[in-house]
């Protein structure tokens, strides 16, 4: 289908069809019908590899207008109107008027690869391998807004029978045709008629999507999730793969499958946007590690962003394992072996990644106003102590060759909440500049701190300081911010590891440049003034299943 054209003149020209013959009679019964997932799935071929399905439930997007400032609101909501103007192209059509009142819930499939049948070429057989299904949820609407739309110049539509249906051969002479059938609650589009003859064959065969297998497992784990507004099925990987990289003209994939099917679902509750996906894996492919501690507490309040994992040395150990199999990953991989043989002749796999056995934590420190600078400050947790010392030693020794000035290496203290730590801190001679320092929270965890700029972390004191070092910053552990309590702890948990990012902290230091530069346009800072935080998780529940959980946390409405 050329880019021109837009789903919604397609629905539009489509059904046409139900406005002739004993379409005045049939669709004359104005009955409300609300389709599920689950009736959708039941209208596709078995054989579909990939499936999306957005529910057309305005009530259930209604929810969002709790979330974000009235004049956020506002913006997104104009760009949203622009966006309708665009896709629809005339002002005789209003989507909210004349479509969405009679479109339902629509599924997106995707059918493997075809043969092109003759007269058509190779590359449109490539691209055509969608089918939307659209729950027509409202007959009398359908109807009406089809002889609205019949009345325009320039539509013509073919009819095909088939199997007991009719197929509409539909367009105008601004656009190619595509083809639809309707039956029951169903309109079924597609940019050829293969497509639309497979799913007739599945509706009129009784043997349909939600036969398969794959497909039941997938659909009980989305109807799972309360409040969903969209959901994504892979049922087939590797055809999933294939069919899109043939799609986009991209060559085509190596023999890797790291998952044998998936499911992802957008759901909304009283923190924001939640994804939840979840992955079929080969049993053992990916072992679960030991669920992470509270490392957070150890991070200052002005902490932006937060990983916390576990299991580095283990985790290299999975790449190296795969490298051997993936060209790919072993290119990767050699890439950064020579980059740290390069910088500091590093044994990446002995040297650095070798004692980080245990649990780690990673974040960006960004004060609030005044001089101080962003930093970043890791927690490695490990049962190889000399070994991080020496890795420790060895950096030392390679910023002392790399420098154009002195590094002095002197003793320090410095302080998160109520904890005083014995620090080894870097300073450039005569400068006063803090490049960073390690010390030891207890004999097993190890303290990192980098930073380039002058007067560094807020938290980092000065070497000279005899008590504890007068802040600048917010002093305060990372676990009494609301912000990160509310988000974090809203994932599922025991769980092996998080993701933390202080979209509020961040955007509220760069927004006035972000503004002011103008490279940004309204709806996307409006978007970002939006969201609190972002946060990511993931959970092994069994050898066989990876699930993936995602917020994104959203500014409830003042």
């Amino acid at each position: 289908m050329s880019g021109k054209k837009s789903w919604v003149l397609v629905l539009a020209g489509l059904t046409v069809i139900m406005a002739g013959g004993a379409g005045a009679a049939v669709y004359f019964q104005s009955r409300f019908v609300k389709l599920t997932v689950r009736d959708s799935i039941s209208q596709l071929p078995a054989h579909t590899i990939a499936a999306a399905y957005v529910s057309g439930d305005t009530e259930d997007w209604s929810q969002l207008q709790q979330f974000g400032e009235a004049a956020n609101r506002d913006t997104i909501g104009l760009w949203l109107k622009q966006l309708e103007v665009q896709a629809v192209g005339d002002g005789q059509i209003s989507v909210a008027q004349d479509i969405l009142p009679w479109v339902g819930n629509v599924t997106v499939a995707m059918l493997p690869p075809q043969q092109p049948p003759s007269g058509v070429s190779t590359a449109l057989a490539q691209q055509s391998n969608l089918v939307m299904l659209v729950g027509i949820k409202n007959k009398l609407r359908a109807w009406n807004f089809a002889r609205k739309f019949q009345s325009r110049p320039g539509v013509k539509t073919e009819k095909i029978p088939y199997n007991g249906l009719t197929i509409s051969k539909t367009g105008t002479d601004q656009s190619n045709a595509t083809y639809t059938v309707v039956w029951s609650d169903y309109l079924a589009v597609a940019a050829d008629r293969q497509s639309i003859e497979q799913v007739i064959d599945a509706v009129q065969s009784g043997t349909a999507l939600d036969d398969n297998e794959t497909a039941v497992k997938l659909l009980a784990k989305s109807e799972a999730i309360p409040q969903s507004l969209a959901h994504l099925y892979i049922f087939n990987p590797a055809a999933t793969t294939t069919a899109l990289q043939e799609f986009t003209g991209q060559a085509a994939p190596r023999n890797v499958q790291y998952f044998e099917n998936a499911v992802a679902s957008i759901s909304l509750d009283g923190g924001g946007l939640r994804i939840k996906s979840s992955f079929e894996i080969p049993a053992g492919s990916l072992p679960p590690g030991a669920n992470p501690q509270n490392l957070h507490s150890a991070f200052p309040m002005d902490t932006a962003a937060l990983m916390v994992g576990n299991g580095i040395s283990k985790f290299w150990s999975t790449v190296v394992a795969v490298s051997a199999r993936d060209a790919d990953v072993a290119a990767q991989l050699q890439t950064v072996r020579s980059a740290f043989k390069s910088y500091g002749n590093f044994d990446v796999d002995k040297e650095i990644f070798g004692w980080m056995d245990g649990d780690y934590a990673v974040g960006a420190i960004l004060p609030e106003g005044g001089m101080s600078q962003p930093g970043m400050l890791m927690l490695f947790e490990t049962s190889g102590q000399a070994a991080a010392i020496a890795a420790m030693k060895k950096l030392e020794t390679f910023a002392r060759s790399a420098l154009p000035v002195e590094l002095k290496v002197q003793e320090s203290v410095s302080s998160i909440g109520n904890d005083r730590i014995p620090m080894t801190q870097w300073t450039l001679a005569g400068q006063g500049m803090i490049l960073g320092g390690y010390g030891w929270i207890e004999k097993e965890k190890m303290l990192f701190a980098f930073t380039g700029q002058m007067p560094s972390l807020s938290w980092l004191g000065s070497a000279d300081e005899k008590g504890l070092p007068e802040k600048s910053g917010d002093n305060r552990s990372l676990s009494a911010s609301p912000n990160f309590q509310a988000t974090v702890n809203s994932l599922t948990s025991p769980n092996q590891g998080y993701f933390y990012l202080d979209v509020a902290r961040i955007f509220g230091q760069v927004g006035p440049m972000l503004r002011s530069s103008n490279q940004i346009p309204p709806v996307g800072l409006a978007l970002l003034e939006s969201i609190n935080a972002l946060a990511a998780t993931t959970v092994i529940p069994d050898p066989e299943t990876v699930q993936v959980e995602a917020i994104i946390a959203l500014q409830r409405q003042k």
